[in-house]
């Protein structure tokens, strides 16, 4: 027999495992959103005084998204340094001001707009009026930090060589989700660089500037740009049709303002990365088309449209692995896996890999008769072209649906999502005009068995 007194005992403690159960299974179905860092410390620096003609602009820019992001409620403090405070020493000793015990719950931001370039024997540097500062040394500095999260931005030229206006509006505010996913919900360091430096093919490029500001930067502050409507949706387009849309979805850089390519509400830095790599390319080819249109030769000197004319894209240059998710502990890396269909989407063409100083691409050699590369459909503008083309040898190919194509795994890759019968959209350069024009064309795959 059960005494009452240990009957009430035992109802409260059934009570207790009620109201407590419910709460663990549903946050065990929902998890909470990855943890947050508690502020951000922004250190942004250019050099105004010689830096490239949009310097001013980008610092600006810089400075107005965390200005917005102190509006928002989020605790940043901002650090700026130009003219001629933007020397190596200064540099240094903004970074070794920030409190180690501090900043292991904080995010730390560095930013430099100026010159650059990278030393055969010691790597990439900034070069400033002052001297020059090694980014490994940079690396290094910001590392003691003990961040909780370590962002570096850099806009300047990776070309070889010894180690030694207008300010356009930004929305207010920028976007929360994005801004909070990419400033606050990471842990690790984030390194990039607004061109690319291979030296083991050659490469070695120039970062580009316009009187409003430089290209990388541009694309960095858009990424922030607040959502306007819901995301554009193509409809089908009849041959020869005009249609603006259809010609967004196909070649377009302008995504969905999270650019977030896995639809899991998060937009994670190797996201970001692939958004920037688009962004910063299509401003590339943007600013090229102007140079040679001759809208832009008053702001633009000889010597610059000289390197601007030879390069083959702009492509930022990430050093090291990036940050991952606060709630994760190791980075997921998506390696390419060949489909197992029994049939492979064919395009037709046989390419090989060129590198040049400006960039890598891809030139194609042969074309098979009757395949869908000799009966693409080309693009003027919104407008595609009624009679079907072929593809030729000396053809250049440097983007396949949205990704830039560097190498023939990179083209791979795509290939393997598309299809049969789907379509491949592709950019480069036409060798009938010797490689002056970009083209933007569309082939619907066939298959083969494997």
């Amino acid at each position: 027999m059960v005494s009452k007194s240990m009957g009430r005992s035992c109802l409260a403690l059934l009570l207790l495992l009620l109201l407590f159960t419910p709460i663990r299974s549903v946050r065990a179905q929902a998890p909470d959103s990855p943890p947050r860092a508690a502020g951000i410390d922004a250190i942004l620096v250019a050099d105004t005084r010689t830096g490239p003609e949009g310097t001013v602009p980008n610092l600006h820019l810089l400075e107005s998204l965390f200005l917005n992001a102190q509006k928002l409620g989020y605790d940043v403090s901002i650090t700026m340094l130009e003219d001629d405070r933007a020397t190596p020493g200064g540099m240094i000793s903004a970074i070794r001001r920030l409190d180690p015990r501090r900043m292991r719950e904080r995010t730390l931001f560095f930013y430099y707009a100026g010159h650059g370039g990278t030393d055969p024997g010691s790597g990439h540097f900034l070069r400033t009026p002052w001297g020059d500062l090694s980014r490994s040394v940079l690396l290094a500095e910001i590392r003691a930090r003990s961040a909780r999260l370590s962002l570096i931005f850099t806009d300047c030229c990776s070309t070889r060589t010894k180690s030694k206006v207008a300010l356009p509006g930004f929305p207010v505010p920028p976007e929360r989700r994005a801004f909070e996913n990419l400033f606050f919900q990471h842990v690790g360091v984030v390194d990039m660089n607004a061109s690319s430096c291979h030296p083991e093919k050659g490469i070695y490029q120039a970062a580009f500037y316009s009187p409003f500001g430089g290209i990388f930067t541009g694309s960095f502050i858009s990424m922030f740009n607040p959502a306007q409507g819901r995301p554009r949706e193509a409809a089908p387009v009849a041959p020869g049709e005009p249609n603006e849309e259809g010609h967004w979805r196909r070649f377009g850089t302008d995504r969905s303002i999270l650019h977030d390519r896995n639809k899991d509400g998060f937009l994670d830095w190797s996201e970001a990365r692939e958004y920037l790599d688009s962004a910063v390319s299509s401003g590339f080819y943007d600013l090229r088309a102007d140079a040679s249109s001759e809208r832009t030769l008053q702001i633009v000197n000889p010597a610059d449209l000289r390197l601007l004319e030879s390069q083959v894209s702009q492509d930022p240059q990430v050093f090291g692995p990036l940050a991952v998710r606060s709630d994760r502990d190791v980075v997921e890396v998506s390696a390419f896996r060949p489909g197992h269909a029994s049939r492979r989407p064919r395009f037709g063409a046989t390419f090989t890999e060129r590198y040049e100083r400006g960039g890598a691409y891809l030139e194609i050699t042969n074309v098979e008769a009757r395949s869908p590369a000799t009966k693409v459909s080309v693009w003027n503008g919104a407008r595609k072209s009624k009679s079907p083309t072929t593809m030729v040898v000396g053809d250049t190919v440097l983007w396949a649906n949205g990704v830039r194509i560097r190498s023939i795994r990179d083209l791979l890759k795509v290939l393997d999502t598309v299809p049969e019968g789907g379509e491949f959209n592709i950019i480069g350069y036409d060798a009938s005009t010797g490689r002056r024009s970009k083209y933007e064309a569309t082939a619907l795959l066939d298959s083969y068995a494997e």
